[in-house]
Formats: C-alpha cells, structure tokens, sequence
C-alpha cells in the first residue's frame, strides 16, 4: 500500500501481483508507506482503508485509487511457490515451530487443501481489495498488473507524474515438474470447478484464460 497525501492518490497492494515492485515505483511520490501492522499494512483493502481515512478526518473521495490484479491461475501458483506450505500446511511467514521446510506440500495437496479454498476466497479475489462491504467498487482502476501502460497512462493523467518501469521483484523460479503438475491440476474437471467457483467473478471480469492447457 502506498498512499500521497500531495498527489491524492492510493495504491492498494494485492498479495502476489507485483505489489512489491509497484510499492518501488511509488516509494519517491508518496507520503504514507505500509508496514506488517494495521491499519496501514501492505495488503490492506480499500475498504479498511476508507474507515481510517474516515476517523483520520481526510476525504477519501479526493484520491485517486488503484487495485492491481492477476490472473488467478498464475496467482495461485505464484502463493504457492512464495509460500513455500510444508506437508501440513504451515507457511514459512507463519514462523511457527511445527513448520518443515524440509518436507514441503506438493501442488497438489496445496490446490485440493479445503482451508485454502477459504483463504483464496476470503483473501485473493478482485472484490476483497477493491470493492466495500456491500459490494459497491471503491477503486477508480482497477487494472491487470501485466498491463502496464494502461497504468502508467491513468495514473499520469490522473496524478501528473509520470512513472518509469516497475522493477522485477520477487520472482519465484517455477520447475518443469512443477509446471507439469500444476497443468494436471487445473485441467482436472472436479478440481478445476472449484477453482472456477472461488474466482468466477475475477476470471470474468478480465476474459482470463488457463495458461497451463
């Protein structure tokens, strides 16, 4: 999350869609950087962002704000990989005792894990980030991150400031093994509906397709 008080603009950061790159980008032309706590964490939403602008006394409605998003069948990936679950389910962020990085979860139990159908849910998709409770959108863009020229172009006229290219952070290296799984997964019939139900809205909104035909 980024927010410039001076150029009346606010960045939200979706988890894994360049967020940390954007946040780069951003860095020089803002005033308000996030951090691990609320109410000004990186992955905060609009919508908790708008209740603390409200008790901030700053009007909301005078900046310009942006959501960046991604396809969710590279997004999901992309958690995996980042998050390196072991066979229990425990992510190394988590910091937690049980966790075992030496026996790490496969794709497969990742993607079928029904407390992770909840986490996409509750967590991943579009509306989470850009719209209020009741379903109304508060972004002005909402964009896909690969994309960048719509951003630039908006955020230009917008704001006056014109952006350079986000640097490439955070890239996780996908093995062909890996590749090979995640197809298997997501042209499975019973699992790929699941899928299908928890990101309906997001894969409509941008015609997204299933890279891994």
């Amino acid at each position: 999350m980024r927010i410039s008080h001076k150029n009346k603009f606010i960045w939200i950061s979706k988890p894994k869609t360049g967020s940390t790159s954007y946040r780069k980008l951003l860095d020089e032309h803002s005033d308000v950087f996030s951090c691990q706590e609320f109410p000004f964490h990186h992955h905060v939403t609009l919508a908790q962002l708008k209740s603390t602008f409200e008790k901030e006394g700053w009007n909301f409605e005078d900046y310009y704000k942006i959501v960046g998003v991604r396809n969710p069948y590279t997004l999901v990936l992309s958690l995996f990989t980042y998050g390196k679950p072991d066979k229990n389910n425990v992510f190394w962020w988590q910091k937690s005792d049980s966790y075992k990085p030496d026996e790490l979860s496969t794709f497969t139990s990742f993607i079928t894990n029904k407390s992770n159908h909840g986490w996409f849910y509750n967590r991943h998709r579009i509306d989470v980030y850009s719209n209020d409770l009741s379903g109304e959108q508060l972004a002005d863009l909402v964009f896909p991150v690969d994309l960048k020229n719509e951003f630039s172009t908006s955020f230009y006229k917008n704001t006056g400031i014109l952006l350079g290219e986000p640097p490439r952070l955070n890239n996780s290296e996908k093995s062909d093994i890996l590749v090979e799984e995640v197809r298997d997964c997501f042209n499975s019939g019973d699992l790929h509906k699941v899928f299908l139900d928890i990101f309906e809205k997001d894969i409509a909104r941008f015609d997204y397709l299933n890279p891994f035909k």
